[in-house]
């Protein structure tokens, strides 16, 4: 891992060091010399493990130490990593099984949908649905069937958990299944308008667990994980390694990628600046492959990004630790990734329009026709200059 993807204050530990190391696929001499150095050193062999379940790498790490580190590693670490890789490769088997039977569904229905994240890139990145853990299923319809689509769940079994807007989340009340339903990918906060029409023609079938699925093209399927990993890296939830390593996993996985498209389709969506610190943060932690033949990818990997990769190496490092600081807020992370100054000021309208725009606490100041609704843009101001004196007043 190159320090400099860090920020200065934060410093790591021998055992998240070696699980940078261990989570990929293939290992070459040099970053095997490394992972023998730091076997070499005190680890504390319970931390490993639980960093690798925190950040959903387990099965990487189990394959890795098994090919390099078999006779260094505790007998019941090896029986602890063996167990649990095999419970997770049973989960994703058992929920891919329910993922297919979705997907029947709404074809049955002629609504085309995109599985992605999750099997879809197990089986496109890592060729092997045991090697990417994965929880919820995310299946992506077109805007316009997406009320029918959900319609469609709810009526086979499923029920509402959460409706975010761009989303929601469904709960298979049989099984237990955790089905995340879009009609957009990103929320407002991370513009993206990705042209669902578009990508269903660029679609290409798949195998994960002996069965065959439909999904982005790798070209889309990066573009797709750059931009989860900015969402993830700016946002509030937790931000795992494995966001990384998919990245890293596909580059490695799609040598012939046309990385033409994937720079065309990149500066038509105003994602350049995404697709730079995804490729950025890859080779930096995981030392993905860049095409060297390609000069602008090349250019967009070597940027340096001094600020948000600091936010996310002491996200990714410390966010689970007491008294845990965000170098970055969203919204400023937002606009340093964003190169079209709509894409960077977004967030920004959207909490000055929540803000002017009226709601029932001003209508309740005054009663108004339909007709003059708008004047509640110029009673607003009143009532919340009044509501700061009287909290003034009482203070």
């Amino acid at each position: 891992m190159d320090r400099a993807a860090l920020n200065p204050n934060t410093a790591t530990s021998p055992e998240f060091d070696l699980l940078l190391l261990c989570a990929r696929t293939k290992i070459d001499e040099t970053e095997l010399a490394q992972a023998r150095d730091l076997l070499k050193r005190e680890i504390h062999w319970p931390s490993l493990l639980q960093l690798a379940n925190d950040h959903h790498v387990l099965p990487l790490v189990e394959r890795s130490l098994g090919q390099f580190a078999q006779a260094l590693i505790p007998e019941s670490l090896t029986n602890q990593l063996r167990e649990q890789s095999a419970a997770i490769l049973r989960q994703n088997l058992f929920r891919l099984g329910h993922l297919i039977h979705v997907l029947e569904l709404l074809n049955a229905h002629r609504i085309r949908a995109i599985p992605y994240k999750g099997p879809a890139v197990a089986a496109l990145a890592y060729g092997n649905v045991g090697l990417r853990r994965f929880g919820d299923l995310d299946i992506l319809v077109h805007p316009g069937d997406y009320f029918r689509a959900r319609d469609l769940l709810l009526s086979d079994g499923c029920s509402l958990v959460d409706d975010r807007g761009n989303e929601c989340c469904l709960m298979d009340d049989t099984h237990g299944h955790e089905v995340d339903l879009h009609r957009a990918l990103m929320p407002g906060r991370v513009p993206f308008d990705l042209d669902f029409d578009r990508c269903h023609a660029r679609c290409q079938p798949v195998v994960v667990g002996g069965r065959q699925i439909t999904t982005f093209s790798p070209e889309d399927t990066l573009l797709v994980l750059c931009v989860q990993l900015v969402k993830d890296a700016s946002g509030t939830p937790p931000l795992f390694l494995i966001k990384i390593c998919d990245i890293a996993e596909l580059l490695r996985a799609h040598p012939g990628m046309n990385w033409d498209d994937v720079v065309s389709e990149a500066g038509r969506l105003g994602g350049l600046g995404i697709l730079s610190f995804g490729l950025s943060i890859a080779r930096r932690f995981l030392r993905a492959p860049i095409p060297e033949h390609h000069v602008m990818v090349n250019r967009l990997a070597q940027r340096d990004w001094p600020s948000p990769s600091g936010h996310l190496g002491n996200k990714l490092i410390r966010e689970r630790a007491a008294g845990y600081v965000p170098v970055m807020s969203a919204n400023r992370f937002n606009f340093s990734v964003r190169e079209r100054w709509r894409d960077k000021l977004s967030p920004y309208r959207d909490i000055i329009k929540k803000r002017v725009t009226p709601n029932e606490r001003d209508r309740a100041l005054i009663r108004l026709p339909a007709a003059l609704g708008v004047l509640y843009y110029g009673v607003r101001p009143v009532r919340l200059a009044r509501d700061f004196l009287g909290r003034r007043k009482r203070t």
